[in-house]
């Protein structure tokens, strides 16, 4: 079951800053819990946008894929979606690659429009 954990207690969970489009998740081993820090660009969206459409959101519907959290248990990580088995899961980026090789962060299109939005001033 999604639930909405108040951001106080994620925050304090990730022990990260909010990153403008990146998102965090961090999978609890002792609670059994995925969550998540939604990117402020998603934040600012609203909180219906966050718990309804955000693909992060939606993967949580697919359950806790151990597979892929191997490693990465009770640790921050940068959040990606990957498939497997026709289900889109919240996963753990483990390199930088894995950043610019997953299309929901389009972290490529980002740098730039951020340089060129710093080039103007």
């Amino acid at each position: 079951m999604v639930e909405l954990i108040p951001s106080d207690i994620v925050e304090n969970a990730i022990g990260v800053e909010r990153h403008e489009f990146l998102h965090y998740a961090i999978a609890v081993l002792s609670d059994e819990k995925l969550m998540i820090l939604h990117s402020r660009e998603c934040r600012d969206r609203g909180t219906d946008y966050m718990m309804r459409t955000c693909l992060f959101s939606q993967a949580l519907h697919s359950g806790l894929c151990e597979g892929a959290w191997a490693g990465h248990m009770d640790v921050p990580v940068v959040a990606l979606l990957f498939n497997q088995d026709g289900r889109t899961y919240l996963g753990p980026a483990t390199t930088t690659e894995d950043w610019f090789n997953d299309p929901t962060l389009k972290v490529s299109d980002r740098i730039r429009e951020i340089e060129q939005r710093s080039r103007r001033g």
